[in-house]
This record gives structure tokens, sequence and C-alpha cells, in this order.
């Protein structure tokens, strides 16, 4: 593995550069479907346990997060949607599902006419739902990290992590995720972080059928896989 091989070289860590070491991820995730996680070698660059590559398929790339693979696949250009494989383990999964099962309850919609975030119980969502807190949970944070580095981003844009549960016949009917700008505390919402740039939603469980995440106006869906995310910017490249 890469890291077997910088362990054995000491002297190869001062003369590798950023391009090198994305270059020899590449070759180890080719060869063993896998990459290494450097963080404990000494005196290794941080920005090394991070980085991504484009692969041969022009629509695909592959990135490495500190020693979880995870694969890309755009799906479109505008509004941008991509699949993810593998942005998750089955541990780190479970992990996070035995974190929300105590703390789940009925999912909530906001009534934007009222003051405040008010939730209230709506038959177009019927799931339950909970937050869990990446502060206090090293998988969960292991997670936002990961989100953040392949969006570009830094996790301080990251809302609080959601975990939703659907039983069979639960739903969440056709939404959008942004702020709409019709809605008179739009400049409310906006004015710390902003709008809603992009969602992150990532499978905890399969499902043993019937159910999928669905873009209808897109005539796009997905199956759950366990440890696949699906990724879609809610705001347009001009900010709209």
């Amino acid at each position: 593995s890469l890291r077997e091989a910088l362990e054995s070289r000491a002297d190869a860590l001062s003369s590798l550069d950023a391009t090198a070491v994305t270059a020899l991820y590449a070759h180890e995730a080719r060869k063993f479907g896998g990459v290494s996680d450097l963080v404990a070698l000494p005196r290794c660059p941080r920005r090394w346990q991070w980085t991504s590559w484009e692969e041969s398929e022009p629509s695909r790339a592959a990135a490495a997060c500190r020693g979880r693979l995870v694969r890309v696949t755009r799906l479109r250009p505008e509004p941008r949607v991509a699949s993810l494989a593998g942005f998750l383990s089955p541990d780190e999964a479970a992990h996070i599902v035995a974190l929300a099962r105590p703390l789940l309850k009925r999912s909530r919609v906001i009534n934007h006419a009222a003051e405040g975030d008010v939730g209230e119980l709506s038959d177009a969502r019927t799931s339950e739902s909970c937050r869990v807190p990446a502060a206090r949970d090293a998988v969960v944070r292991r997670a936002v990290q990961r989100a953040a580095f392949l969006a570009g981003l830094t996790p301080w844009h990251a809302e609080a992590v959601q975990v939703v549960r659907y039983l069979p016949g639960q739903q969440y009917r056709p939404h959008h995720d942004y702020f709409d700008p019709s809605d008179a505390r739009y400049a409310e919402k906006c004015d710390d972080r902003g709008n809603r740039l992009l969602s992150f939603f990532v499978y905890l469980s399969g499902c043993a059928g019937g159910g999928r995440t669905a873009f209808p106006e897109l005539r796009l869906s997905f199956e759950p896989e366990v440890g696949a995310a699906v990724v879609w910017y809610n705001i347009d490249r001009e900010g709209a």
C-alpha cells in the first residue's frame, strides 16, 4: 500500500509534492480498490490526506478522504447532480443509525407564515427524523469533513446533520431544499449563512423494495445503497 511504501521510505516524504501524491493515490485505487490513510505518517502534510483526481471517463472522478476512497459520477451539468459510491463505510453507517435511533421523532415541516422556525406535522412528510451533532461524535464529524472537501467548502458551511428514517409507506412529497425568495422571511434566513447551496443525501441502509429518492422534473431517481450518497445543487451557478 501507499502508506507502507512511505513508511519504509521516510526520505520519500520530503521529495514528493502534492501532484505526485495524488498520482500515487490514483494508482493505489486502481490496483487495490482503496486508498491509504496517511494521517499517522510522521510529518505528513495535511493536504496529502485529502485529494482528488479525474478518472478516464469524463463524467467520473475519485477522491481520497483520509483513507476513504469515494467515487464520483457527475450526472448533470445544470442543475448539478452527482452520485457518490463509498461515501460512508458500512460500519460508519451502522454507527450513525445506532446514534440516531433513540432520538427519532415524527418529522415536521416549517410553517413559513408563523413567527420563528415553527415546525408542524404534515401529510406531505411522514418520516421520522432527528439531528446528530458533529461536535460530539467523531464518525459524524468525519462525514461532515468528507462532504465539505468534496463540495469544495469548509465544515463551517454545514447545517446540523439530520438523520431521516422512512418506514414502509412513508414519504416526503416533491419539494425544494432551497429557501424560497418569495418567503416573507427569506432575507432573515439568508442573512447569516446565505441560501442552502447544496444538499448531501447519504444512505445509511438499503431498502427491500420500492423506496427511492426521486427528482420528477429531472427524471432521475436513486435506489438506496448503504454508504452511497446523492449530491445536488439547489442554486445555479449565477446564484439564482
